[in-house]
């Protein structure tokens, strides 16, 4: 297994506005942890590779909101409230509110 051959492991904390049962699989609180290390990774890069289709995010950490906050952080303040988006916000230290730019690249698919 991976993990076992890992010099460094990270583990983010979980939400503190949730509790252990909400994080659990198939409950709601679970999709906050994903946008949690989704927020992380999108803070503390410089660039980021998404392998995304472009669609629209349908769920809350998902690839396409990842791909969205790492061009443009505020559009969080509409799917958390204030304190959840300071704790966001606050997830990797992002020091800036630079938007980034997306370039798409364009795959050819077999027919």
């Amino acid at each position: 297994m991976l993990l076992e051959k890992a010099q460094t492991v990270f583990t983010l904390p979980r939400c503190p506005w949730l509790t252990e049962s909400e994080v659990q699989p198939d409950a709601a609180g679970r999709d906050f942890q994903y946008l949690s290390v989704g927020v992380y990774i999108a803070n503390q890069s410089d660039v980021l590779f998404s392998a995304w289709n472009g669609n629209p995010a349908q769920g809350m950490g998902g690839t396409a909101q990842i791909t969205q906050l790492f061009q443009d952080f505020t559009v969080l303040k509409a799917s958390v409230n204030e304190k959840q988006y300071r704790y966001f916000q606050a997830l990797g230290k992002r020091k800036t509110a630079t938007k980034r730019k997306l370039i798409p690249l364009d795959v050819v698919q077999d027919k």
